[in-house]
């Protein structure tokens, strides 16, 4: 891969950051910009693969990296049986978008696993693809065609999590979310109820702001991917025993033992 393509990646997850930053300020242009940046990195990311980049075996990346969404979903899982038994859970996907990415099949198929017959997920739901983003399919001809919905859910805003989570805060006693928690995460209103029901995440953007939230035990459990991954093991993963390679779970119990071991964990951004 050459010296441009590594300039391009690193401009394109500069620009993502800073369109998050302005957006979640306010600013009307950060949504846009992070979107396209978005979607630059992501051809770029797929460019070295139909382009033979580090002679990459297609197949087997993709084995590798869907037996990894398995693995770290199923560990999810596995925690919330292990420390919620009898628990009721309601599991929030992404938008639905046509056929399911194998990503997301692999994931809900991981965490379902993990939790076992000892919790009853009540339903599994999806937030309405807000209207945007429906004129942008038809413009560009298509679902094939529109923004990725990965991208789409990245931009989300509390106002779509309460509107697809309202009729279930009363419903259970844990939210799943395969798809993080909106950039402006303090308008979440089951912030604001007396007994609100916990939190387990997948994957979130929102680390830096959800210290205490964790501490307290709002939000019982976050997957996210180590700062210090390794990489170089090209072996497709065979259990959760696997999940240390490239992951970390966070909990009440282990947080303040992850920040002092990642100071990055938990970054503290200046103005």
């Amino acid at each position: 891969m050459s010296f441009l393509w590594y300039a391009l990646m690193i401009l394109a997850a500069a620009g993502m950051i800073f369109g998050l930053a302005k957006a979640r300020s306010g600013v009307e242009w950060g949504r846009p910009v992070t979107i396209v940046c978005a979607i630059v990195a992501l051809l770029l990311a797929v460019s070295t693969i139909f382009t033979g980049g580090g002679g990459v075996d297609y197949e087997d990346l993709r084995e590798r990296e869907l037996g990894y969404a398995e693995i770290s979903a199923k560990r999810l899982g596995q925690y919330i049986s292990e420390n919620f038994a009898d628990s009721e859970v309601v599991i929030l996907k992404g938008y639905e978008f046509g056929e399911p990415s194998e990503g997301e099949t692999a994931r809900l198929r991981g965490l379902t696993e993990g939790l076992g017959p000892d919790i009853t997920v009540v339903e599994i739901i999806s937030p309405e693809l807000p209207e945007e983003y429906k004129r942008m399919m038809e413009e560009m001809g298509g679902a094939e065609e529109a923004v990725p919905p990965p991208v789409g859910e990245m931009m989300m805003q509390a106002s779509e999590y309460n509107r697809v989570l309202e009729p279930y805060l009363d419903q259970c006693d844990i939210i799943i979310s395969l798809i993080g928690l909106p950039m402006d995460v303090e308008n979440l209103s089951l912030w604001k109820m007396q007994d609100p029901p916990r939190l387990a995440l997948y994957n979130t953007m929102q680390m830096p702001s959800l210290q205490e939230a964790i501490k307290q035990g709002y939000i019982v459990a976050a997957v996210m991917y180590r700062l210090d991954p390794d990489m170089e093991d090209k072996a497709k993963p065979k259990s959760v025993k696997d999940f240390d390679k490239r992951f970390l779970l966070v909990t009440p119990e282990n947080i303040e033992e992850l920040s002092g071991q990642y100071p990055d964990l938990f970054p503290t951004f200046s103005e």
